[in-house]
């Protein structure tokens, strides 16, 4: 076919394909090539302290979600089941990213100058309506800790998933 080419397989390392040599390649050393699922809001919100809700966001494959700020709710692992993500699908993790994100950033404060109102989240069947008072809620959901703050993203820490029934 072409002369002068050997037989090759590639690995991803850093988000670039690199060749593999074919005497690793015989010997079974190259890696798999399968992408990175680790985004920057994964890193970021894994560094926060949510470890699980990052798993959620990794499955999701969504990218780029926090480049103009985001705004999210997001619960403590204690509250987000093992089994949730062992048997978590795309579509269903898609629902909950988006269903519990803002495209921008909105502290508390923001939020309770009004004691009722409705956001747009980034899933377009979903506005989250947002009460304050004694405390603040999201959906019904009890608001445990808000405006944790790294970079370019908010998390208001809530009891649990912000998982509406429309599914995309």
């Amino acid at each position: 076919m072409y002369p002068n080419t050997q037989a090759a397989s590639y690995s991803l390392k850093d988000g670039v394909f690199e060749v593999c040599p074919p005497s690793m390649l015989a010997a079974g050393q190259c890696p798999p090539c399968v992408p990175d699922s680790r985004t920057e809001l994964s890193q970021t919100l894994k560094t926060m302290g949510f470890q699980k809700f990052a798993r959620i966001v990794e499955i999701s494959g969504l990218k780029n979600l926090d480049c103009f700020g985001i705004t999210m709710f997001a619960p403590p692992d204690s509250a987000i089941s093992d089994c949730l993500l062992q048997s978590c699908r795309k579509l269903e993790a898609i629902n909950i990213v988006k269903s519990s994100s803002i495209q921008r950033l909105i502290p508390a404060a923001v939020f309770c100058q009004r004691k009722s109102c409705k956001y747009q989240t980034l899933n377009n069947l979903h506005k989250v309506k947002i009460k304050c008072g004694q405390g603040m809620t999201v959906d019904g959901i009890q608001v445990i800790k808000p405006d944790q703050k790294s970079g370019d993203v908010i998390v208001h820490v809530v009891e649990k998933l912000i998982a509406p029934e429309c599914m995309l």
